[in-house]
């Protein structure tokens, strides 16, 4: 990873040397797969599940990526991610179209880095 890419990164909220760490020092891979990570489907589903407020698609799409984001380092979606699987856990969606619309712009951020 060039310098410039993990500058960028650690600025809007990832944790490089966590991820790097997590898979076993090697930059290459983590590269590999936190691009990956951030051309998951499943951030699409949360967007367009926003406009329907349904608490149980919300819950499940934010339950599947909430681990994964936290192994590469994404801190800050993760953060959100878990506070919106939380809400949507008991069955509401207080607060979450906000939050989502927060992860839409820091994921649209992060995504043109990549």
């Amino acid at each position: 990873m060039d310098a410039a890419l993990r500058e960028q990164l650690e600025a809007h909220g990832v944790d490089v040397a966590k991820g790097i760490e997590y898979h076993m020092g090697k930059e290459d891979m983590y590269e590999k797969i936190l691009r990956l990570v951030l051309s998951d489907t499943a951030f699409d589903m949360l967007f367009n599940a926003a406009e329907t407020e349904n608490a149980e698609v919300i819950f499940d799409v934010t339950h599947s990526l909430k681990g994964t984001l936290g192994n590469v380092g994404l801190t800050e979606l993760d953060e959100l991610i878990t506070d919106i699987c939380e809400v949507t856990r008991k069955g509401s969606t207080e607060g979450v179209k906000d939050k989502i619309a927060e992860v839409k712009d820091k994921y649209g951020i992060l995504i043109s880095y990549i």
